[in-house]
């Protein structure tokens, strides 16, 4: 082998190698630009559970051994689920949930959407709503 051709395959080796470096460290800023305006984006809204900020953070870490696994996915979303008390109509997320959906009982919406809702399917379980009945507390 020439020498000519060693050096072309060295050069080529250093700028793939090079490129390599290159498009890893703009990977990392573009994700740090990502995670700043993520961050701040969560700091001004303000209406995250700390659970899932703290969750999405993780997910964004470089470090693969300090990103969240998928059972730290399923122990989030069930403690967010269990959290829930929020008491706003699903469909209008204005008024407060009265009525309940028949057959399967969901209490997932206002008296003005449940108009909506009967002969249609439950937003929950999909099921068909033969009716909405006021709950009353």
């Amino acid at each position: 082998m020439s020498s000519n051709t060693k050096r072309r395959r060295s050069k080529d080796n250093i700028d793939s190698r090079v490129k390599g470096v290159v498009k890893t460290r703009a990977q990392r800023n573009v994700l740090t630009m990502f995670k700043s305006q993520l961050k701040l984006d969560m700091d001004e809204k303000n209406d995250y559970p700390e659970e899932l900020r703290s969750f999405i953070l993780r997910t964004l870490n470089e470090d693969a051994d300090d990103r969240p696994s998928a059972q730290d996915y399923v122990n989030l979303k069930k403690q967010l689920d269990l959290a829930d008390d929020d008491d706003t109509c699903v469909i209008c997320l204005d008024s407060p949930k009265t009525n309940a959906c028949i057959p399967c009982g969901h209490k997932i919406v206002c008296k003005k959407c449940s108009e909506h809702v009967v002969k249609k399917t439950c937003p929950i379980c999909r099921s068909e709503v033969n009716d909405c009945i006021h709950i009353f507390e």
